[in-house]
């Protein structure tokens, strides 16, 4: 939550993301997750990269899930 507010101060003139709040229980329910499987570029990438990447968690697309799947 304090990371919400955050995100809104710094992002005070754009329109909001209606999917923030989803977004961040999503992120809370998968604590102990390694990967984040998401497209989307908005909201949960720049929560991601400000709360889990610098615990060493990585956010793959799609496209990039499968190519990581095809390597194993």
């Amino acid at each position: 939550m304090v990371y919400l507010t955050h995100y809104s101060m710094l992002q005070a003139n754009q329109p909001l993301d209606l999917n923030a709040q989803a977004d961040l229980d999503l992120m809370t329910h998968l604590l102990h997750a390694d990967i984040l499987l998401s497209n989307e570029q908005g909201f949960l990438k720049q929560a991601f990269d400000g709360l889990w990447k610098p615990k060493h968690r990585v956010l793959m697309t799609s496209e990039e899930f499968v190519r990581f799947l095809d390597k194993l």
